[in-house]
């Protein structure tokens, strides 16, 4: 049985994230994760004399009752005063898999991802799925064009270890570099040369590559925090993160 960590913050983004969660196994145990801030006055709910943390995990439950309740699943319930990515830090290692959601953004040019999140995932010592808004249904076993954008040649082994656990066919990924220089996509080719030159021409002919080119996995090793930090920051993934595609961030280990 899967283990699965999912954020909760009660937004229209952790429905999001807790629906694809439980779409992705059959069976699954999957933790419902809410971190409140550690002084009272900031404190974003009220309970009249009910216990905060207590208060927090009967309104947990009911967001799963409302927006899932499958009795297939296991719900554990963790609720913790400190910062989501604090928490995620300590406790992720006991997970398969985090869920959680982007937003979509208004500009039509690139995606979204927030800071917020961005500290999650790289402090996430399990993989991390980061789904796009959408009602599309997702699942791991399902993917036939999977992509994993590598920018060290030790990622591979990290792909095919965390593909084998979470049920993706490592046989179905392909390989796109930073370094790359022959092209067999359009959407690659021309994602690579907005990267290095911003000509907002591209933009179309990235659009329109990407109606031809059906993406249904987005995977990213995270090496190094840092590094990763600003990649992820780049337009390359800015660009992706336009799209419905979901993106998988593994830890290198």
């Amino acid at each position: 049985m899967k283990k699965i960590l999912v954020p909760v913050s009660f937004s229209k983004a952790s429905k999001n994230s807790l629906r694809h969660a439980a779409a992705l196994y059959d069976k699954a145990r999957i933790t419902l994760l809410h971190s409140y801030p550690t002084k009272n006055y900031n404190k974003k709910y009220e309970f009249g004399k009910q216990d905060y943390a207590a208060g927090v995990r009967d309104k947990l439950w009911e967001f799963y009752l409302r927006h899932v309740n499958n009795p297939k699943h296991k719900i554990p319930l963790m609720t913790q005063a400190g910062t989501i990515s604090g928490i995620v830090g300590k406790v992720s290692d006991r997970y398969d898999l985090i869920v959680m959601s982007r937003k979509a953004h208004p500009s039509k040019k690139h995606g979204h991802f927030s800071e917020k999140k961005l500290s999650v995932t790289t402090r996430a010592r399990c993989p991390v799925l980061i789904m796009p808004d959408t009602d599309m249904p997702f699942n791991f076993t399902d993917c036939e064009h999977v992509w994993h954008i590598e920018r060290r040649a030790s990622e591979s082994p990290v792909v095919e270890k965390y593909s084998k656990k979470l049920d993706i066919n490592p046989a179905k990924a392909e390989v796109k570099t930073l370094r790359q220089t022959g092209f067999l996509s359009a959407f690659w080719k021309n994602i690579m040369a907005y990267e290095k030159s911003h000509d907002e021409r591209l933009i179309k002919k990235i659009d329109k590559a990407h109606e031809r080119e059906p993406i249904d996995l987005l995977i990213l090793v995270d090496t190094e925090q840092s590094v990763f930090s600003e990649f992820f920051r780049s337009d390359t993934v800015r660009l992706f993160c336009k799209y419905n595609i979901p993106i998988l961030v593994l830890p290198a280990s």
